[in-house]
């Protein structure tokens, strides 16, 4: 990575192997632009988006306590209260903001810095490049997507 590439990666991306079994995963820190959040599941690699602009989040918006801090320390007490009202993941597993990420291929527990961070299968191998995607890494970015971030049917039923 040239010295450019790192003083502008302020969201720290990296690209690193499992360390289970060595699959190249990609981690970035959540942009503080993004408008959900991200909360992974406690026994598999899938996880949920919660779109600010969701009816439910907004209405917990409105009924939590009003001493939350804003930024970061507030986002952890949304996500913990965001918890209890989702849907268990597919596999029997709960939606947690603070959950161990876990590798796509074989499911092991990797070691993040913050809950803030994502994790994704990387794209283009081991290296960070500054550059577009090919449509065929674009493909293979869409389907890890599709199978593992659950956007609809998020709530437990009477809840939205």
């Amino acid at each position: 990575m040239s010295d450019d590439t790192t003083k502008d990666n302020w969201l720290h991306a990296n690209i690193f192997p499992c360390p289970h079994c060595g699959t190249p995963l990609f981690r970035v820190d959540r942009s503080p632009m993004s408008d959900d959040y991200r909360l992974y599941c406690d026994r598999c690699p899938n996880s949920v988006e919660v779109s600010y602009y969701d009816d439910v989040c907004r209405h917990l918006d409105e009924e939590r306590r009003a001493d939350v801090p804003e930024g970061w320390p507030g986002e952890v007490a949304k996500g913990e209260l965001i918890e209890q009202y989702l849907r268990p993941c597919d596999c029997g597993g709960s939606y947690q903001f603070n959950a161990a990420r876990r590798c796509p291929t074989c499911q092991q527990p990797v070691v993040v810095d913050e809950p803030w961070v994502d994790l994704s299968p990387s794209i283009n191998g081991s290296e960070l490049e500054d550059r577009d995607p090919t449509p065929e890494e674009q493909d293979v970015y869409e389907q890890f997507t599709a199978a593992h971030i659950r956007t609809r049917d998020l709530w437990k039923p009477g809840i939205g």
